[in-house]
């Protein structure tokens, strides 16, 4: 069954709100693991050699890859 993909304007703040959300969350904590390892580290900053790093980094990664792929069902042209 093909679930409706006609938000009320409401809910689609709403969804924003909370992708925008989760994604801050997820982000600030991947920053906070990487200064765990060098405090001096930027939100710009790499540090591919952690494997908890890349492992959280991974999770923001996803959430955004979520995000554009909800936003692109939801959101599309109506023919």
């Amino acid at each position: 069954m093909k679930a409706p993909t006609d938000l009320t304007p409401t809910l689609e703040l709403k969804f924003e709100t909370f992708m925008d959300q989760l994604i801050a969350q997820q982000q600030e904590k991947v920053l906070q693991i990487a200064r765990s390892v060098c405090p001096h580290l930027t939100p710009d900053d790499i540090l591919m050699s952690h494997p908890t790093f890349n492992y959280e980094e991974g999770l923001a990664t996803g959430l955004m890859t979520a995000q554009i792929g909800l936003r692109s069902h939801l959101f599309r042209e109506k023919p």
